[in-house]
């Protein structure tokens, strides 16, 4: 719960940075790129027809494989779906029927989800390495393809927890066998993956602490290979990939690290081999997959390095689609398809802002977008900034220039969006997350358990200092902290556990108010966030308080980027409200534009809804003890 002197602040003049959408020019679209008058900067255009190509391939060869295993082969579908469902957001054709084909296998095949042991090998073994390849493919389905294997990510996602050890690594119960099983990394970024999709759906503070253990895995092995270098290069890419998931900006030193490593293995002809170290011969699955970790951390074609890779993997594609005539032809062509897979209609660059970064000042933004459709037929034809999901400035052509002036922002995080149009009308949009002001305490959840509450978080400070401290409070907030835990302040996930205790004896079972503070090296608070716990078994806390859960949408029209289709409202305010006007907890919305309220106290409540620049709708809602309910919006 955000303070209340900073949420007021919703309330400040910083509107007048935004304009009204009918403000912006309007860019028409030709009825053939050759009338353009600026066509922009034109992508790879034998990108895209090489990831069909590879599309067709691999769905082909899957189904094929599986129709005569008639089982959930792990590896075999679980990449296929991530790669069908990269090409579903990035506006590939894709095999209708052969991706049915393949979902319904995990779901029912031997081994599939939906078996009586969930994910497995044959439904003998394997159970962990199962679960992780299988929820890691469900989490890409949800965000990106639909919502129907909602049920079943939330059911592979909770099972993950029980292989999730103490140092947060993810139990890899399958032998290595590279380049397919790679061990325990691999393990934890598809299992942190999973986590964060299952968060970013329900908006249950309960898959923060697992995802933030896993991150503490990965951040030290990164310092492991600092010094000693990993004998694979999957390693790495699996590695950057779970620490994204687990909520690492690119901007961050272990992603700079990690990613300056993964670049200065690329071989001379462009592509990469298997070895850490550098110096073998390049080969498909490699490159696909650093070429698709590379993209996924937000480089373009616009960089050499992923340029030459995306070269590399076209000019070795055999003619069916797939790169190897061998055994491993399904596992090269999926890691390949991958790489290629991840390029999008238009590729969009930024320069002047990245990732993660604390904003101050005036900031001068760049960006400008590459057209990638075949045979140049396309051409930009706009490129659109939107700060907070409003627009503030749209040019007819491909490139960009804003001044940004964040003085007057919100403390708190921020969203900047470039997206770019094509003359076909085609979209693409860049999302980067950004902080404002004295806010360097993120993502924090809590888990009540039977032994203590267990209170998490990410510090996102650029470097060591301070001290972070957690309060517990009567549930009101008033009077001195019963009990108060301190850390020193380190950069990466943190975690608090209070015993349950307040000067040596056991407190009261109940509702508390956890209360974290950030303070700088002279002991001045900078932050202080806020958050309602619960002191009592699980099974008591079920039965005795509700949940009240929803979604928030944002318009289609006029004060939205012209991408929008299906906009949602990320990052938006939640407050909940008792019957005498009080707030008694404040959320905010995840990427996904849902938000959850949990530890509440039967009765009638209001749900309000902020994010500015729009109304705010409010909604009459009940709590009911060990029962969820439901209050959706839509912001006006």
């Amino acid at each position: 719960m955000r303070k209340l002197a900073l949420t007021a602040m919703f309330l400040s003049s910083q509107l007048s940075g935004f304009v009204h959408a009918a403000e912006l020019p309007t860019c028409p679209v030709p009825k053939s790129a050759a009338v353009l008058k600026e066509p922009g900067l034109k992508g790879n255009a034998k990108a895209r027809p090489a990831a069909q190509r590879g599309l067709d391939f691999l769905t082909r060869e899957t189904v094929r494989w599986q129709e005569g295993t008639k089982c959930f082969g792990c590896h075999t579908q679980g990449v296929t779906l991530e790669a069908l469902s990269v090409g579903v957001h990035n506006q590939y054709k894709i095999d209708k029927s052969g991706l049915r084909a393949i979902v319904d296998m995990m779901l029912n095949g031997s081994g599939g989800a939906r078996r009586n042991k969930g994910f497995s090998h044959l439904e003998m073994h394997y159970f962990g390495t199962a679960k992780a390849f299988g929820g890691n493919a469900f989490a890409r389905y949800d965000k990106w393809v639909g919502e129907d294997l909602r049920h079943d990510l939330f059911k592979v996602a909770g099972e993950l927890i029980e292989y999730q050890k103490e140092d947060g690594s993810v139990d890899s119960d399958y032998p290595t066998m590279l380049p397919i099983a790679v061990g325990v990394v691999q393990r934890t970024y598809q299992a942190a993956q999973t986590w964060r999709q299952a968060h970013a759906r329900s908006a249950d503070d309960r898959w923060l602490l697992p995802i933030q253990k896993a991150e503490r895995y990965l951040q030290a092995s990164a310092r492991t290979w600092m010094q000693t270098p990993p004998t694979n290069i999957q390693e790495l890419n699996y590695g950057l990939l779970g620490l994204q998931a687990a909520g690492v900006s690119t901007s961050e030193p272990t992603m700079r690290a990690l990613s300056k490593r993964v670049l200065s293995l690329q071989n001379d002809d462009g592509g990469w081999g298997y070895s850490g170290t550098g110096g073998d011969a390049s080969n498909a699955l490699a490159t696909g997959e650093t070429v698709y970790t590379l993209r996924m951390l937000g480089l373009t074609d616009r960089d050499q390095q992923v340029a030459r890779g995306t070269d590399w993997l076209i000019a070795h594609q055999n003619q069916d689609g797939g790169w190897s005539n061998g055994g491993s032809a399904k596992g090269e062509a999926m890691w390949a398809v991958l790489g290629l897979v991840s390029v999008d209609v238009l590729s969009v660059a930024v320069d002047g802002l990245e990732d993660g970064q604390h904003v101050d000042g005036s900031l001068t933004i760049k960006s400008e977008a590459r057209d990638n459709s075949e045979k140049g037929a396309g051409g930009v034809t706009s490129l659109e900034i939107a700060i907070d999901d409003l627009p503030v400035q749209r040019v007819c052509g491909s490139s960009l220039t804003h001044t940004w002036d964040t003085s007057k922002l919100e403390p708190g995080k921020h969203l900047v969006d470039l997206t770019a149009t094509n003359a076909k009308g085609q979209v693409s949009t860049r999302r980067l997350e950004v902080y404002a002001g004295n806010v360097f305490l993120t993502q924090i959840g809590s888990r009540s358990a039977d032994t203590g509450t267990v209170v998490s978080m990410r510090n996102i400070a650029p470097k060591a200092g301070g001290t972070v401290e957690l309060q517990i409070l009567k549930a009101d907030g008033q009077g001195a902290p019963i009990a108060t835990l301190a850390q020193d302040g380190q950069p990466g996930p943190m975690t608090f556990t209070w015993d349950g205790k307040s000067k040596g004896k056991a407190a009261v079972a109940g509702k508390y108010l956890a209360r974290v503070v950030y303070r700088d090296a002279a002991k001045k608070q900078v932050q202080s966030e806020e958050q309602v716990v619960v002191l009592d078994t699980v099974a008591n806390q079920e039965r005795s308080y509700g949940q009240i859960q929803g979604h928030i949408a944002l318009p289609k029209g006029a004060n939205m980027p012209a991408a929008a289709a299906a906009p949602v409202a990320s990052n938006a305010q939640v407050d909940l409200v008792d019957d005498k006007g009080r707030v008694v907890q404040s959320v905010r919305s995840t990427g996904e534009g849902n938000y959850r309220f949990k530890n509440v106290d039967q009765g009638k409540y209001k749900v309000r809804f902020r994010k500015q620049g729009f109304a705010a709708p409010e909604q009459d809602v009940s709590a009911a003890k060990g029962a969820e309910s439901a209050a959706d919006a839509l912001m006006r």
